[in-house]
């Protein structure tokens, strides 16, 4: 399993302003889980998700009825994607720092 503690997370809300936060990356074989802390939200905001092909991961949210896609190039420090919760949607971008 990959672990990255510390990422970077850029994301753009398609009707708001770049939001700055961290999160948490884990990659098991063809499953992903990124998990955060969202600001006035009382638990972790967690995605998971699988691997349809070699680095394109689809992934979805209980705790903000979210959906959202990551995709990665093979040795890359990016996961990017987009992303749907609450009925907003944007981009995002996943620095994986360990």
């Amino acid at each position: 399993m990959q672990v990255w503690y510390n990422c970077e997370v850029a994301s753009l809300s398609y009707d708001a302003e770049v939001v700055y936060f961290s999160c948490e990356v884990k990659i098991d074989n063809n499953n992903i889980l990124v998990s955060y802390i969202q600001e006035g939200k009382p638990t972790a905001i967690i995605y998971k998700g699988t691997e349809h092909e070699s680095g394109h991961y689809e992934l979805s949210s209980k705790e903000v009825k979210g959906r959202a896609t990551l995709h990665r190039f093979k040795g890359s420090k990016f996961l990017e994607g987009w992303w749907q919760e609450d009925g907003a949607q944007g981009m995002w971008r996943i620095a994986l720092v360990k």
